[in-house]
């Protein structure tokens, strides 16, 4: 028998309880357990971060020292991010990262010149620093020139290019949105899920631009945002999209330039949800991972040559997934045996496979966790 799903009045609690279940897991791996496993990923435009045994990985472009491993090199397989271990969540932003311990801190690494790795300079943070939040971050998000947490309280903060502020690595917070249970960032967009289930969206680096209600999305889990389009996750296992449709990002078949909202056709039982640049990814009940919009380098994982555009569809050959993370033109599952595979752009830093240099068109596992090549393959500058 089908279980029932549960009413949208009741989310807020479930999804309290899922970030607790999380914590709780991932701590019980740290203690013994699943020591080899990996927990979560993160795909940026040019480096990505996930967890494996608590302990955060980063690998790609280290100019900014995003990847965290102090050498400022370019490095092509996972590398062990210095001086930090108990980890639940990882994000990365364009050219510098993130990530959130099991006690409620939040660390930072890498470009700082709006103040999105925090601190009182705007220099490169070379190796991650505690971030100077008043409390326990319960989750966390970074973008192309900002970094935003949310508290255990529900309230929000935001530093670097904030929304309603001027640029700063202090962490702000963020008025007008009470409960919140998600957060997403991106160039000069933010965007929150409330308590109740509200969407609020703002501009950031603007004085004025205070977020302000979505009003279709009244009853939404999580909240993700791309180059020009954004989606959310709804409480009944729909995605809705709006933004451009250029690339089919958005789901539908009308490939253009309109910000209407669309519910994504055939997405019904989406259980966590990603987008890129120009495409879009969920993962559903089933184990399966769906994705849409641009396929030029392959990143819908499909088998098929790279295309232009590709409605939305099952990826191909990937084991039953938990979570997905899609970034650039690249995407990445961890799978339900806590596995890491990618797909898409040919790029060193979403394969760690230096011996392949074609896009994946279908998912490949990622096996090469250590402590990286201290020469890397390209000098910083």
């Amino acid at each position: 028998m089908a279980a029932a799903r549960p009413r949208a009045a009741d989310e807020g609690i479930l999804a309290g309880m899922r970030a607790r279940i999380l914590v709780a897991l991932t701590l019980v791996a740290l203690a013994g357990g699943c020591v080899k496993e990996v927990t979560a990923v993160d795909v940026g435009r040019d480096h990505l971060c996930a967890i494996r045994a608590g302990t955060p990985y980063c690998w790609g472009r280290n100019d900014g020292d995003q990847v965290g491993d102090g050498s400022g090199y370019f490095q092509g397989q996972p590398t062990r991010v210095a001086a930090l271990a108990r980890v639940v969540d990882v994000r990365v932003g364009d050219g510098h990262s993130c990530a959130l311990a099991a006690d409620g801190d939040v660390y930072c690494w890498g470009r700082n010149f709006m103040g999105q790795s925090g601190g009182a300079t705007r220099e490169d943070v070379v190796v991650p620093t505690r971030v100077a939040l008043d409390g326990r971050a319960a989750g966390i998000a970074a973008g192309a020139a900002a970094s935003c947490a949310y508290m255990e309280t529900g309230d929000l903060y935001c530093w670097g290019a904030r929304p309603a502020g001027r640029h700063s690595g202090t962490p702000a917070r963020v008025e007008g949105v009470e409960g919140v249970r998600d957060v997403a960032i991106e160039t000069g967009r933010m965007c929150a899920v409330s308590g109740s289930g509200q969407v609020w969206c703002a501009v950031v680096g603007e004085l004025n631009g205070a977020p302000t209600p979505i009003a279709e999305l009244d009853d939404a889990l999580a909240v993700a945002i791309g180059s020009a389009h954004a989606c959310a996750l709804r409480a009944d296992g729909r995605v809705t999209c709006w933004g451009r449709n250029d690339y089919g990002q958005r789901g539908d078949a009308e490939q253009t330039e309109e910000k209407r909202m669309v519910d994504v056709p055939g997405i019904e039982d989406a259980v966590a949800l990603s987008v890129g640049v120009n495409h879009s990814c969920a993962a559903l009940t089933s184990g399966e991972v769906a994705c849409w919009g641009s396929n030029s380098n392959g990143q819908l994982g499909r088998g098929d040559p790279p295309g232009d555009v590709g409605p939305p569809g099952v990826v191909r050959g990937l084991p039953l997934a938990s979570a997905v993370s899609a970034g650039g033109d690249r995407s990445c599952a961890v799978t339900r045996d806590h596995a890491l595979w990618c797909w898409g752009k040919s790029w060193e830093a979403q394969r760690a496979d230096l011996s392949m240099p074609e896009d994946l068109l279908a998912p490949t596992r990622v096996q090469a966790f250590g402590e990286g090549d201290p020469r890397g393959l390209h000098k910083r500058r």
